[in-house]
C-alpha cells in the first residue's frame, strides 16, 4: 500500500527542467535594452538610445512594436533626418509591422519636411494597404498637416470622401482641425454641415462637449462669414 501511494506523489521539483540560462539572459537583456532606450529618450539622447538598439540588435535581435515607435517619435521629434532614416531602417531590417502610431510618426515626419508627395503617398498606402489603421486620430493628424501646407479645395473634398467612405468617428481633435481647414478654404456650408455634426455627436455619441471646439466653431463660422461678404 506505502508503495502505492509513492507511485501517485508529485515529481520532485528538482526533476522540472529549469528555464536555460540562455533564455533567462536573452530575457534580462531584452527588458534592460528596452529600459535604456525609454531612458535615454525621456534625458532627450536619441543618439544613445538608437546605439543601445543596436547593440541589442547585434547580440540578440529584434525589440518589440511599441519600442520602435517610441523611438521613431523621438527621431521624429528631434527633427534630426539621420534619426528618423535609422529607425526606419528598424522598421524594415527586423520586419516590424506598422501601426497607427508609426502612420502617425510619418504623417509628422513628412509635414515637418513639406514632403507632400510622402505624404500623399502614405495616404494612398493607407487607404488601399491599411485600412484597418485608418481612425480619428490618424485622419486628425493628416487634416492639420494638409492644413499647415495650405493644399488647396480640391485636396480637402478628395480626402473628406476619402474620410466618408471609410466612416470613422471624430473625436475633438478631429473637429478642431477641420473647422481650422474649412475656415483656411472658406468653406462656410462645411462649416456649418461640421458643426451640425459635432452637435448630434454630442448628443448621440456622448462625445464631449469640448468649450475650445464649440468656441472655435463660432469665431471660424463668424469669420468666414464677414470675409466672404466683404
Amino acid at each position: 500500500m506505502a508503495e502505492s501511494k509513492q507511485q501517485l506523489q508529485e515529481p520532485p521539483i528538482q526533476d522540472i527542467n529549469p528555464i536555460p540560462e540562455r533564455l533567462k539572459k536573452v530575457a534580462r537583456a531584452w527588458y534592460e535594452a528596452q529600459g535604456q532606450v525609454e531612458k535615454r529618450v525621456k534625458s532627450g539622447n536619441v543618439a544613445e538610445a538608437i546605439w543601445v538598439t543596436e547593440q541589442y540588435h547585434s547580440a540578440y535581435g529584434r525589440l518589440n512594436q511599441y519600442t520602435y515607435n517610441f523611438l521613431l517619435k523621438a527621431a521624429v521629434d528631434s527633427k534630426n533626418p539621420t534619426f528618423v532614416q535609422k529607425v526606419l531602417h528598424f522598421f524594415e531590417a527586423h520586419r516590424i509591422p506598422y501601426n497607427t502610431h508609426t502612420f502617425i510618426n510619418l504623417i509628422q515626419w513628412y509635414s515637418i519636411n513639406r514632403d507632400i508627395r510622402s505624404l500623399n503617398k502614405l495616404w494612398i498606402d493607407l487607404v488601399v494597404k491599411h485600412p484597418q489603421y485608418l481612425n480619428a486620430d490618424v485622419f486628425g493628424e493628416l487634416i492639420r498637416a494638409l492644413r499647415m501646407h495650405n493644399v488647396d479645395q480640391v485636396v480637402v473634398e478628395k480626402v473628406l470622401a476619402m474620410a466618408a467612405k471609410f466612416k470613422f468617428e471624430y473625436n475633438s481633435e478631429t473637429y478642431c482641425q477641420l473647422f481650422l481647414m474649412f475656415k483656411q478654404n472658406n468653406m462656410i456650408k462645411h462649416i456649418i454641415d461640421l458643426y451640425k455634426r459635432y452637435k448630434q455627436d454630442i448628443s448621440d455619441r456622448g462625445i464631449d462637449a469640448d468649450p475650445h471646439v464649440l468656441l472655435r466653431a463660432i469665431l471660424t463660422f463668424y469669420r468666414t462669414a464677414m470675409g466672404a461678404c466683404t
